[in-house]
Order: structure tokens, then C-alpha cells, then sequence
């Protein structure tokens, strides 16, 4: 047993060890900056969803005043611009159904720390289209083959 107590093995354990502990250091500390990047990120998006709150309410405010100025009757511009909001409102839902997955890999990717490549264009709907189509056909053939039978 004296003959495993060298001072090489002694180094390379230490070593080994030292490899160790650096690599839970270094592990933690990316875990902190991933950490500290999503937050910042939030951070972010709440004071920007803030400023744009904020701008607007004011838009909103000061174009009922204008169209209430212009048509002389308050109730009217508010009225008008109730509605427009509600038109900006629908086509912007519209849109977001329309670019849902695109804004989903880019959310994703913001928070993963990667952008999506253009390469990569994943479409649920279309992929589960595929895979019942795939099945229809072989569920044909199926039938096909035992019809002949």
C-alpha cells in the first residue's frame, strides 16, 4: 500500500480536485450570468411595455381632443378613437396569430441566449398536416392491399 503513496499520484489528485472546483466555479457563474441576462432582458421589457403604455394613453388622449375640437362635440372624439383602438387592437391580434411560432422561436431564442437561424423554420400545424396526411396514405394502402386480398 506504501508503494500508491507517491507524490506524482498526490499531485494529480490535487490537481484533479482543483479541476473540480474550478469547474463548479466556472458552472456557477455562467449559471449567474445566464441568470443575470434574463433578468436584465425583463427588466427591459416591463420599462419599454411601460414608455409604450404611457405613449399610448397620451396618442389616445390627444387625438380625441383633437377629433372632439374638430367636430365640436366631445363624446364624438372619444368615441372615434374608442373605436380605432379596437380596430388596432383586432389587427394586432391578427397579426400575432399569424406570426405566433416566428415570435415564439425569437422569444425562445432571446432567452436561450441564441437567435434562430433563418435555416430553422419549425411549424407545428404544418408538421402535424404532414403526419396525418402521411398516416391517411398509409391508411389507404392499407386498405388497398387488404381489399385485394
Amino acid at each position: 500500500m506504501s508503494s500508491l503513496k507517491s507524490p506524482i499520484l498526490d499531485k494529480l489528485s490535487e490537481d484533479v480536485q482543483e479541476y473540480i472546483e474550478l469547474q463548479l466555479a466556472y458552472q456557477k457563474l455562467q449559471l449567474f450570468e445566464k441568470g443575470a441576462s434574463v433578468a436584465a432582458i425583463a427588466v427591459l421589457a416591463i420599462v419599454m411595455m411601460l414608455v409604450i403604455f404611457f405613449t399610448v394613453i397620451a396618442f389616445v388622449l390627444f387625438g380625441a381632443a383633437a377629433i372632439s375640437l374638430l367636430t365640436g362635440n366631445i363624446l364624438l372624439g372619444f368615441i372615434i378613437v374608442f373605436f380605432l383602438c379596437i380596430f388596432v387592437l383586432l389587427l394586432m391580434f391578427a397579426l400575432f396569430g399569424y406570426f405566433k411560432n416566428k415570435l415564439f422561436n425569437l422569444f425562445l431564442g432571446v432567452f436561450l441566449g441564441k437567435l434562430p437561424s433563418d435555416d430553422f423554420d419549425f411549424d407545428l400545424d404544418e408538421t402535424v398536416a404532414q403526419s396525418n396526411a402521411t398516416t391517411a396514405d398509409n391508411t389507404i394502402d392499407t386498405d388497398k392491399k387488404t381489399s385485394h386480398e
